[in-house]
């Protein structure tokens, strides 16, 4: 009798021990899963507030103006084949350059048209060499000048080709008319530039 008495003990201890020990390993699963939230939760909160600080970032970046820089023309590539690109240069620096020539009255010039087209396409030759070599290998100094070397780069060859190559052709009554020549120049050849690239992406669209 003490036997099943002593038995029935152990199986009423082994009971509880099992059942201390189911209820122990459901507290640790409680726990567990407590602690699994509270991290999500505090990932989730740093990545609402990452999020946060980019859209911040984001508004304030478009809510700033872009600083304003005087920029001339870095040169643009019309077409890959260079006779084309040049071609579209040339006719650009003669549609433009005749213009001016007409325009301002204190240029005088020999109207052969042979003349001109061989003087425009001597300078276009020669600006697009020089502009191909700067920005092929000076680049850092074109961004730091914002551009500049162009303009007197394009003013020099402009001077050599017309005081030495064709002398004769064209008559300025001074060196500051051909420095608001050349400006004018570059200006006009941007815009028309600028207008003919918005007509090729309207075609292409």
């Amino acid at each position: 009798m003490d036997d099943f008495d002593e038995t029935d003990r152990q199986e009423e201890n082994e009971d509880q021990d099992q059942e201390e020990k189911e209820n122990h390993d459901q507290d640790n699963n409680q726990e567990n899963d407590e602690e699994r939230r509270k991290r999500h939760e505090k990932e989730l909160k740093k990545l609402l507030e990452t999020l946060k600080a980019l859209e911040e970032e984001k508004k304030r970046r478009r809510g700033k103006k872009p600083p304003r820089v005087i920029r001339l023309e870095f040169g643009t590539a019309y077409h890959k084949n260079p006779l084309v690109n040049f071609m579209m240069y040339y006719f650009m620096n003669l549609v433009v350059m005749i213009s001016l020539l007409e325009l301002f009255g204190f240029v005088e010039y020999d109207r052969s048209l042979g003349f001109i087209f061989l003087f425009v396409a001597t300078y276009t030759f020669l600006e697009m060499l020089f502009r191909n070599y700067v920005l092929y290998n000076h680049f850092p100094f074109v961004m730091n000048t914002m551009g500049f070397i162009f303009f007197f780069g394009y003013l020099t060859i402009f001077y050599i080709v017309e005081h030495f190559i064709f002398p004769d052709l064209i008559t300025f009554e001074g060196v500051t008319f051909i420095i608001i020549f050349m400006g004018a120049f570059i200006v006009f050849r941007y815009v028309l530039a600028h207008m003919i690239k918005r007509i090729i992406l309207k075609t292409v669209r």
